[in-house]
């Protein structure tokens, strides 16, 4: 295996920003395991993540405080953001409309806000890291001079590169890769990340099959993961839950400075699916129903004036979290009721319709679990999707493992619900749950152990062209007809540039034609990912004659030039006939047909939508040279954006 060659004193930092919380890790080379950053400003224990939470002044343009550090009192005038980390993508739905009340934020606002924190955030990482013992000789003179990576994860819900490429500017802003010697990247989806954790780590999580309750399995007793065990990840956490299917490839033991490593080698069978459901959705639910409540009783505060939905969000914070995280162990399912004094209500009143008694709002164990089983039903339904679609696959699969992960994945009662319902029966899982900040430890592992090797899921996608030696990612595929999309005849003709050498006196090439059943947003990039399957493969050629009256000079610099062939191109069309009952592929140079395609049957959904102009003007033709299918130059990095 190939190792990228850095540095040893380098410092490779993930950072993993959530909704609810954030987690950070960070390594070396040579270090035998990344490190989590578990300190933090107001907080005297331990802790793996930081609340992604802000505290700001009325008129002041900077938090007074960030993470653990709450104020001790709230006085007029402050106010806590947290939970805004899914606002950077404009077409993120909140559950409101835009001109509610409940919407108090613009665009702006968001920014300021992942500034702030990303800047404090920077600040402390800087602050551990120099006063780590692990690091204390590498990391002298000033911060500046000394080569850090920092990677950053993003969830798989933001489907836009514009949504991304704000992340990196906000990144940027915040004084990540402000000097020569840092470097930035927004390199892993959450689901990625989560992955890579695991198949490094998958020894390292523990199971909970055993009816007697979970059990931590013994060293030497680790339930090994064979070579074609097929994986379920779900990674619930704060705000989002992603669910990957990945096979293991093969388990890789390999050398980096003296240490050996193991590393399962994972190929994604199917694309990754995200959706906002999390713990912060069990909040959400449970503050309304209080709030429901109060309303119900006509409720005000004698005391402060203060409003059903702000009295909800206290109790919420102050009562009902501890629960939440508890919720699940036998102390806290021993409890038939829980209830919670509610600010000026008199402990004398009762409202059994309303659920009060002596002053008291009381909730039933029925009334907290319908808060998790929603989410979970929810996730389950995810989970079901994702199995039905493998079922797809050539050759058949079937799941052998599930691993659980995330702050909800975390919980007891999410666990039990997961063995409940997958951990029995002729189809049962063994399902291990990842009991550290995945993600963030993911990032690090992926940059400081996979160096040149491609991700899982792209094992020779990477190919080096014979005439100007940059890599390309091969096997790219364009697709032409996406589901839901009305199919406008005069557009599906995409044009490509073929390369040779000028003294080529014919040339002939294979175009693959691929079809998916996954939707729009979530093709697969590559013909080797996902539910990708090649339909067939047109063979063209081109004679001697055609190829004089259609070749190009391709503009090559001067160190090329001088050391290989002088090259030319052609630029062709893949052209899609439509005919009644099947469709057609041709390739066309000019005016003629140089290869086609047999006959693809096809059954037609019909629709009176009307047609929307659009006007298609590609500024570059993709490059093809081989025949590995569409060529994409790797620019910022030689692989597909699943795993950047």
């Amino acid at each position: 295996m190939a190792v990228r060659n850095i540095p040893p004193e380098t410092v490779i930092i993930g950072i993993d920003l959530g909704l609810t919380h954030t987690g950070v890790a960070f390594s070396t080379v040579d270090m035998k395991a990344p490190l989590n950053v578990d300190s933090w400003p107001g907080k005297e224990e331990v802790a793996k993540k930081v609340p992604t939470k802000l505290w700001y002044r009325a008129g002041c343009k900077t938090p007074i405080s960030w993470g653990f550090d709450e104020p001790k009192e709230l006085h007029p005038g402050m106010d806590v953001v947290d939970c805004f980390k899914l606002y950077l993508d404009p077409g993120f739905d909140p559950g409101g409309s835009k001109n509610s009340a409940e919407v108090f934020w613009t665009h702006e606002d968001v920014q300021t806000w992942f500034i702030d924190f990303l800047t404090a955030l920077r600040k402390h990482i800087i602050q551990y890291i120099r006063h780590t013992k692990q690091l204390t000789n590498r990391v002298v003179g000033e911060w500046r001079f000394h080569p850090v990576e920092y990677i950053f994860s993003f969830p798989t819900t933001w489907q836009s590169p514009k949504v991304v490429d704000a992340f990196r500017r906000i990144v940027r802003s915040s004084g990540y890769g402000d000097c020569e010697a840092h470097s930035v990247e927004i390199k892993l989806t959450e689901a990625a990340a989560a992955a890579v954790y695991s198949a490094k780590n998958f020894k390292d999580q523990w199971a909970v099959q055993s009816p007697k309750g979970r059990r931590q399995l013994p060293v030497g007793k680790v339930e090994r993961v064979q070579d074609g065990n097929v994986i379920l990840i779900c990674d619930a956490g704060g705000g989002t839950t992603d669910v990957s299917v990945l096979k293991v490839l093969s388990t890789e033991k390999f050398e980096i400075r003296g240490q050996m490593e193991e590393v399962l080698q994972l190929e994604q069978l199917d694309y990754v699916n995200g959706r906002p459901l999390g713990s912060v959705q069990i909040d959400q639910a449970f503050q309304r129903e209080i709030e429901n409540r109060l309303i119900k009783i006509d409720y005000k505060s004698s005391d402060n004036g203060c409003s059903p939905k702000y009295a909800a969000r206290r109790l919420t914070k102050d009562f009902f979290l501890p629960i939440k995280h508890n919720y699940g162990h036998e102390l806290v399912a021993s409890l038939d009721t829980l209830s919670y004094p509610v600010p000026g209500v008199p402990k004398s009143y009762d409202n059994p319709d309303a659920g009060f008694k002596n002053g008291r709002i009381v909730l039933t164990d029925s009334d907290i679990r319908w808060l998790f089983d929603e989410q979970i039903q929810r996730i389950f339904g995810m989970i079901d999707e994702q199995l039905q679609r493998i079922e797809y696959i050539t050759p058949p699969v079937e799941v052998t493992h599930f691993v659980l992960s995330g702050g909800l994945g975390s919980s007891p009662y999410v666990q039990d619900c997961f063995k409940i319902n997958y951990g029995y029966g002729k189809a049962a899982k063994q399902i291990l749950i990842s009991d550290n900040p995945s993600i963030s430890y993911g990032i690090v592992v992926n940059n400081r152990v996979r160096g040149n090797k491609p991700p899982p899921g792209f094992n020779g996608n990477v190919e080096i062209s014979p005439y100007n030696g940059k890599r390309y990612i091969v096997n790219q595929i364009q697709w032409l007809i996406e589901r839901d999309r009305i199919i406008q005849h005069q557009d599906i003709r995409p044009k490509f540039d073929r390369v040779f050498e000028a003294t080529n006196s014919d040339i002939a090439w294979k175009t693959l034609i691929a079809i998916s059943r996954s939707p729009a947003t979530r093709l697969p990039q590559t013909i080797n990912q996902g539910d990708a399957d090649v339909k067939c493969t047109i063979e063209s050629y081109v004679d001697g004659e055609l190829l004089r009256q259609h070749a190009q000079p391709v503009k090559q610099s001067r160190w090329s030039s001088s050391r290989n062939p002088e090259l030319q191109k052609i630029q062709y069309e893949v052209r899609l006939c439509i005919a009644s009952s099947y469709i057609t592929f041709e390739v066309w140079l000019g005016d003629r047909v140089v290869g086609k395609s047999d006959e693809i049957h096809i059954a037609w959904q019909y629709t009176s939508e009307d047609e929307t102009e659009r006007q298609v003007t590609p500024t570059e033709y993709p490059v093809d040279w081989s025949n590995y299918g569409r060529a994409k130059v790797a620019k910022d990095s030689p692989w597909p954006i699943f795993l950047r």
